[in-house]
């Protein structure tokens, strides 16, 4: 039954086809993408959205807070502004700036003491000046003195641009950037208020009063707030000049930021620098509008929201997790009867027709199991049936083929006995006679088709001694076999039509001595004899004929052979026995000599009832 089955439609599906995508994991995976992709996806918006609303509240704060600094550098001048406007004694001032050198009296000495005592009073009572100084009309400086008791030279700044945008201010308050005087012996930068003095008698322009603050002074201002790391700072006058930059930037870039103090007083922008990006916020005051722009580089806003981009990235890990056990025991759940299914119909396919499945459930794979339940013994019944019915067809054509070879056997036979008998030598018909009741007692031996080939051969042993009884020493027969072959499994009769065409077809036609050779041996897992003899050479033409007609289909073969016995009767017994795969060859030996090739699988007998394979 199971070699039956093993032809079926099933065995033409590889049990590989079921390892080629497992459902287990194409389901896990679709439950991971379709679980976690939302995850991943509401984690970045998350992100994303946490991320662009601190940094509108870091925008805002930022601006509130530069509004507020710019309100501080405005009041700041603005307290300038007011020492440079507090002077009273501008007669004792213009007195000073309008005496020559050469003309210097004990009056000038006595005014000159007196501004100078005044003035180093304001400096001295008053923590956020740094200096004070008088120049006359000709850019010469007629008093300085700072903090710091720094020596005065002999520069002039009648040439300087302040100087003269002071002058034209036409008693205006000027304020400078930060930078250096050069008629002192100092370096560091200081910012001032400058404003043009005139003499209260004639209100003529007499010189010029500038009052001096120091840089560190004037950035202690911006100390006040807590500056992250790489910050740059602009301040922008109510003119939109740049009036103090904390670090060093380019032309270019100073017209770039110069664009932003003159758009609205809400910035949302980018800003390249030094190949980093910066966050550009900017505050202004509310009443001279001075303005304050600061660059935040943007990585400081990474910083700031790492913390919330680890929240993230965790309750997504942690998410993902959770889903992927979940997707685990989902496709645990739907793919446990799946495998049992997958397992059940492999062992089907492999010949289990016994295998039934536990229904245990009452859902569609329940439906599932119990139909599969159902087709597995309606095919079994289905094969069964086909089987016995294959079976008996089998032995009701080899019944049929070996009623053939019984007749042909006797008539041949007796043919040869008749031939003694005719000759007058009644002991040698005796003895023919005998031997012919023995060999015709083994072809009648209905029910048993097959048996070793120790059988066979001993039944053609006797075979061969009755046709020499006949044709006496006018052929001689040889066997070359092989110890293992004996026990081997063949078909009943399988020698004796081969042998006999040897001596019907082939030796008796020739004068010459004859010899049947008969070579047996085990290739691997087939069985293999060779039926060679030494007659008329068949043509080349002809035997091409009798192979086609021995591999002919089996249909094709029974209407084109239902008349013939010998060879064709054997080949169609081999086929019909162990398969189309085996049969019979008409093919030439070494020395051009007909040959019959019979192909047998390897079949070990131990005993009458018990076989199996050479493997």
């Amino acid at each position: 039954m199971k070699r039956f089955f093993a032809k079926t439609n099933f065995q033409n599906s590889s049990a590989s086809t079921w390892r080629k995508g497992k459902l287990i994991y194409r389901l896990c995976l679709m439950l991971l993408v379709s679980i976690c992709l939302p995850v991943v996806l509401f984690s970045y918006i998350s992100y994303s959205m946490s991320y662009r609303s601190m940094e509108k509240q870091y925008r805002e704060n930022k601006n509130n807070l530069n509004r507020q600094i710019a309100e501080k550098v405005e009041n700041n001048f603005y307290a300038l502004k007011n020492q440079a406007n507090a002077f009273f004694d501008y007669e004792s001032i213009a007195y000073i700036l309008t005496t020559e050198q050469s003309e210097i009296t004990d009056e000038y000495i006595k005014k000159y003491n007196q501004v100078y005592w005044n003035l180093v009073s304001i400096i001295q009572g008053n923590f956020d000046l740094d200096g004070i100084s008088l120049i006359n009309m000709d850019g010469e400086v007629k008093f300085y003195y700072d903090r710091d008791m720094s020596r005065q030279n002999l520069n002039t700044v009648e040439k300087e641009k302040w100087y003269e945008d002071t002058v034209n201010a036409a008693g205006r308050a000027v304020i400078l950037p930060p930078h250096s005087n050069n008629y002192a012996d100092k370096d560091e930068k200081v910012v001032s208020v400058c404003r043009a003095i005139s003499d209260p008698y004639d209100d003529k322009m007499v010189g010029v009063l500038k009052i001096d603050q120091d840089l560190s002074t004037f950035m202690r201002i911006f100390d006040s707030v807590d500056k992250n790391e790489g910050e740059l700072n602009l301040v922008f006058d109510s003119a939109g000049n740049i009036f103090y930059i904390s670090d060093d930037i380019s032309e270019k870039e100073e017209k770039e930021l110069c664009q932003y103090s003159n758009s609205s007083n809400e910035i949302d922008g980018k800003w390249v620098h030094d190949k980093q990006d910066y966050i550009v916020t900017k505050g202004q005051s509310l009443n001279s509008g001075w303005q304050l722009i600061s660059l935040v580089p943007e990585k400081t806003m990474e910083e700031q929201a790492k913390f919330i981009r680890i929240i993230n990235t965790w309750t997504a890990i942690i998410l993902a997790v959770i889903c992927v056990l979940i997707a685990l025991v989902i496709s645990l759940i739907i793919n446990r009867p799946i495998r049992e299914l997958k397992d059940s119909m492999i062992q089907f396919q492999e010949g289990n027709l016994d295998i039934q499945m536990e229904v245990k459930r009452n859902d569609e794979f329940g439906m599932m199991a119990d139909v599969f339940n159902s087709m597995v013994k309606n095919i079994r019944k289905l094969i069964n049936e086909k089987y016995e019915l294959n079976l008996l067809k089998k032995q009701a054509q080899l019944e049929n083929y070996q009623s053939q070879i019984n007749p042909h056997f006797l008539f041949n036979t007796l043919n040869s006995i008749k031939a003694v008998s005719m000759q007058g030598d009644q002991e040698k018909t005796t003895k023919m006679i005998q031997y012919f009741s023995e060999n015709f007692r083994y072809a009648l031996n209905r029910g048993v088709y097959t048996v070793s080939f120790r059988e066979e051969l001993e039944y053609i042993n006797k075979y061969v001694t009755l046709q020499m009884m006949r044709f006496g020493d006018r052929f001689q027969i040889e066997k070359e076999i092989e110890e293992d072959v004996l026990d081997n499994d063949c078909l009943r009769m399988v020698l004796q039509p081969i042998v006999e065409n040897a001596f019907y077809h082939g030796l008796e036609k020739t004068v010459e001595k004859g010899r049947i050779l008969i070579v047996a041996q085990n290739v691997g897992e087939e069985f293999f004899v060779y039926v060679s003899n030494t007659g008329t050479i068949v043509p080349e033409e002809k035997m091409r004929e009798i192979n086609a007609a021995l591999n002919a289909d089996e249909e094709q073969y029974r209407i084109a052979n239902s008349d013939k016995v010998g060879i064709y009767n054997v080949n169609a017994r081999i086929k019909y026995h162990y398969g189309k795969e085996y049969g019979l060859k008409m093919i030439y030996g070494m020395d051009k000599e007909t040959t019959i090739r019979i192909n047998l699988p390897c079949i070990r007998r131990r005993n009458q009832d018990e076989s199996f394979d050479c493997r």
